[in-house]
């Protein structure tokens, strides 16, 4: 999802830093870090162009400003924890970033005909990544909401990963019960959510509510639509904006690897020239900058008033 992107766009070097893993032959006294063979593979197949394992903020600064093996960098991309997110807000200026993401959210908007097991299990699903994860339901159904809290307490005891996912429901998961289904879209535009799925099985009403919402990473519209789909197989980008700032940007994409710029090509002697002269000299007089003015009015082949600069 970082990788292809990239490519698509035209770079020409592409280095990823993944966490390393101690290998399995190595003892406690004798350990050597290498990255995990299917992130290799993975990477192999997409392109990249060298792998370190190096991970975490200190891999965001190793890319930022180079060290002695790893290269510095004019982009980084990619999600991480609140740690990797801040790094990158640091270092952003001596770098480009895609943005600054932070931990894992997910805004469901139910009504009443959705399934509270796979609900809550969309839910867990964010849970698990961080105790900070904002997993969130918004409904106006308060039958629903009750099933999906005990659902959610069913599946937790025999989730693997529950000491992650259940300090994440008690820090930051919430269950909201609404007036209606238009006031969970305008509470889901204030939050702003990273990924926002519509569990809604009227057609026509669930059209209306994806009509309402435009604050989001990436829109799940019906409840066979899984975020986790999107996470893994469905096509989409899922490098997308976390805390709030769904507001103004979008997810990763080919654009986060160009750059827009602007040339200027003129004739002395056209109409446009001499117009576009005229003007700035117009405005440089009108911002007191006097070598603007005169930059302007030199292209005229007019006789300068110092009186005017």
């Amino acid at each position: 999802m970082t990788v292809i992107p990239a490519i698509a766009s035209g770079v020409q070097e592409i280095i990823l830093c993944t966490p390393p893993k101690i290998h399995p032959n190595d003892s406690a006294e004798n350990t050597r870090a290498f990255a995990d063979k299917k992130i290799l593979a993975a990477a192999y197949i997409c392109g990249v162009s060298r792998i370190f394992a190096c991970g975490g903020a200190q891999s965001i600064a190793a890319m930022a400003f180079g060290t002695e093996s790893i290269p510095k960098v004019d982009v980084i991309v990619g999600p991480g924890n609140k740690f990797v997110a801040e790094a990158k807000r640091l270092v952003y200026g001596t770098v480009g970033i895609d943005m600054v993401a932070g931990p894992t959210e997910v805004f469901i908007i139910a009504d009443s005909s959705a399934n509270p097991e796979w609900v809550a299990a969309d839910l867990l699903a964010q849970a698990e990544h961080d105790v900070v994860a904002s997993p969130i339901l918004a409904t106006p159904d308060k039958q629903l909401a009750q099933k999906v809290s005990e659902e959610i307490q069913k599946q937790l005891q025999v989730l693997p990963t529950r000491p992650i996912a259940e300090q994440s429901i008690l820090n930051c998961g919430r269950i909201i019960i609404t007036e209606s289904l238009e006031q969970a879209a305008e509470f889901a535009n204030r939050k702003a959510p990273e990924h926002l799925e519509l569990a809604i099985s009227d057609s026509e009403l669930c059209e209306k509510i994806a009509s309402l919402v435009h604050n989001y990473g990436s829109l799940f519209i019906g409840h066979s639509s899984a975020e986790v789909f999107g996470d893994y197989a469905a096509g989409l980008n899922h490098t997308l904006p976390t805390l709030g700032s769904a507001r103004f940007t979008g997810g990763l994409s080919v654009r986060v690897f160009l750059k827009t710029v602007t040339t200027l090509r003129t004739k002395q002697a056209e109409l446009g020239v001499q117009k576009s002269a005229k003007m700035a000299g117009i405005l440089g007089d009108a911002e007191g900058l006097c070598a603007h003015a005169k930059s302007a009015r030199l292209r005229l082949n007019q006789e300068v008033n110092n009186e005017n600069l």
